[in-house]
């Protein structure tokens, strides 16, 4: 349901893609993290978080929380995640001060928050586990507040711009198949 890449085919039809879910996946795997059999717990239900979710479930994951203000979104991504993969188990929280996040492999914030010096923290790092994978999708700043905060509790971090430059690829792979 959105989109990050357009084109024209050859009767000038427009066509769109998303290439966020799996540019994450191929970025994260990139940097020698795992996925599959992986407790996670995502931030978000809006686009780059719908895409991410959905490869994610390609993945095997063990489990997804889905943490959002938004029920009905965070609903429909669950609709959507069961489609790819119907034993997949997926919990839906609010947003709230007191999340249980010590038992996540991996943790990735898919709001907009860390975008401006500013902005609240999607979570307290603190409330992690030593050997839980921090993860922001955002590429500008490259160390957002929530990666810094993880860098200095020793958290292992996955930054944004490995998922750009993993859909590079991604984009250049899918103009071949045209």
């Amino acid at each position: 349901q959105s989109v990050n890449w357009i084109k024209f085919d050859k009767d000038r039809k427009l066509i769109g893609n998303n290439f966020d879910g799996q540019g994450f996946v191929n970025g994260f795997l990139s940097q020698n993290f795992l996925i599959k059999n992986k407790k996670v717990c995502i931030f978000g239900a809006g686009g780059a978080a719908i895409s991410i979710a959905c490869s994610l479930a390609k993945q095997k994951i063990k489990s997804l929380q889905i943490i959002n203000r938004n029920f009905d979104k965070a609903n429909e991504l669950t609709k959507k995640i069961k489609v790819i993969d119907k034993n997949l188990f997926v919990e839906i929280t609010g947003y709230k001060d007191n999340y249980l996040l010590n038992d996540y492999d991996i943790i990735i914030n898919a709001t907009s928050l860390g975008l401006h010096k500013d902005d609240k923290l999607p979570f307290d790092v603190s409330k992690t586990s030593s050997e839980t994978v921090i993860a922001d999708i955002i590429m500008q700043p490259k160390k957002t507040e929530l990666l810094k905060q993880a860098i200095n509790l020793g958290r292992s971090v996955h930054y944004g711009k490995y998922m750009i430059e993993s859909q590079i690829d991604l984009v250049g792979n899918f103009l071949d198949l045209w």
